[in-house]
């Protein structure tokens, strides 16, 4: 119903997404999804599949630390990303999924001081 432009639709799928992806951690959010728009969030879509795949990024002239949770749901990508970025510093997360800074904020905190340390 979403991309027929139905708002609600949209707001009623990011609560249950918020939901599965806390779930196992004992988490629960304030995430406010009451300003989505349908509108929006199909012209985005529209954009986004008119670009090609990024490029390899094989000599960044920048550090990239790239994170995972160890349950996160996106694991497939993970080959993606290591192959477009073969010299990242990628971490799983211990006791994590999707959202780390909310599922293990004391591990995600540190990744990100000895990141920019």
């Amino acid at each position: 119903m979403g991309k027929l432009g139905n708002d609600k639709a949209y707001i009623r799928l990011n609560h249950q997404i918020e939901k599965n992806l806390n779930k196992d951690f004992g988490i629960i959010s304030n995430f406010n999804f009451e300003h989505l728009t349908a509108t929006a969030i199909n012209a985005t879509i529209r954009e986004v599949k008119k670009y090609q795949l990024l490029k390899k990024c094989t000599n960044p002239n920048f550090k990239i630390t790239i994170t995972y949770g160890n349950d996160d749901i996106y694991q497939y990508s993970m080959n993606y990303v290591k192959d477009r970025y073969p010299t990242a510093n990628i971490i799983t997360i211990p006791q994590s999924g999707h959202i780390p800074w909310l599922h293990n904020p004391s591990e995600f905190k540190n990744i990100i001081l000895s990141h920019y340390g």
